[in-house]
């Protein structure tokens, strides 16, 4: 017997006898799991959950799988396939993305099943935050981990690649020419791209990012700057002069007088004039 449905985007031989190692057998990805107690656990432990999964995504089962014990031997390895056959990728309707969230609910309930929470923690928001990341960064779902601590590694490693993916492309900054010209120590560095720009304000706790508009009018230019510490040197042009805009740390920390003057004495030995503006305008 063959189907299809939206739930998945491809056909898989079904025998209700043994539906599970039909399905193994087709895809390489889930053969592993062949001999694997975590597979068939997954499928023993979210029965109890069943009939409200069942009940939010009636929409989507076939005429034929109208018996509740077979549309469960359907749905459940299915929903898992989709899963890990990297699901968001072309997802085409919204009721697609709508079972796409059911599918990560089976997830969660699987880990609730499966991992021994510390009674001291709130470790089923864990779980919850956790199969939402594995949603929103199109990661495959892992049938075993078995331990709060490795739930913990895994959230915090899917943080990061989530920030990541916000990070803007190495898209190269409208500098303009006479802040270029201006050859500072190498201490200085010219952020040059958008993703430098980005990445300063996530080191550094500002939002330097905001300057990107003025960047590409050709009015300033951004540096980091590695003088007794981690800076962000905004520098500005004004009739012909150039000026320290701001100078501020971490968290948009005041420089020590000493910085300051330190700055303002690279900036003559180009031979240019410089003031200072005093504005109190943070990154």
């Amino acid at each position: 017997m063959q189907t299809n449905t939206s739930l998945i985007k491809d056909y898989i031989p079904f025998d209700f006898n043994n539906t599970n190692k039909n399905i193994l057998k087709k895809y390489p990805i889930l053969r592993k799991w062949q001999e694997d107690k975590h597979f068939s656990f997954f499928i023993e432990s979210i029965k109890e959950e069943y009939s409200i999964f069942l009940f939010r995504t009636d929409c989507y089962i076939p005429e034929e799988f109208e018996d509740s014990s077979k549309a469960r031997i359907y749905l459940i390895p299915n929903s898992l396939l989709y899963s890990l056959e990297k699901i968001s990728k072309a997802l085409a309707t919204n009721k697609d993305l709508e079972c796409l969230s059911y599918c990560f609910n089976l997830y969660y309930f699987y880990l609730l099943k499966t991992i021994k929470l510390r009674e001291e923690y709130n470790d089923e928001y864990l779980l919850k935050d956790y199969t939402e990341l594995i949603y929103k960064t199109k990661t495959n779902i892992n049938l075993k981990i078995q331990s709060v601590h490795r739930i913990l590694r895994e959230h915090d490693l899917l943080i990061n690649k989530l920030n990541e993916s916000k990070i803007p492309k190495n898209k190269k900054l409208k500098i303009h020419q006479s802040f270029i010209n201006l050859k500072l120590p190498q201490n200085f560095k010219l952020l040059k791209t958008e993703r430098e720009l980005y990445l300063q304000g996530q080191k550094q706790h500002n939002c330097v990012y905001t300057r990107k508009e003025k960047i590409n009018r050709g009015t300033s230019a951004i540096y980091h700057l590695d003088y007794q510490g981690d800076y962000t040197l905004e520098i500005s042009k004004r009739k012909e002069k150039f000026i320290i805009f701001e100078l501020k740390g971490k968290h948009n920390a005041e420089p020590t007088q000493e910085i300051l003057s330190y700055v303002r004495e690279e900036l003559k030995e180009k031979r240019e004039s410089i003031g200072v503006n005093k504005t109190n305008n943070e990154l």
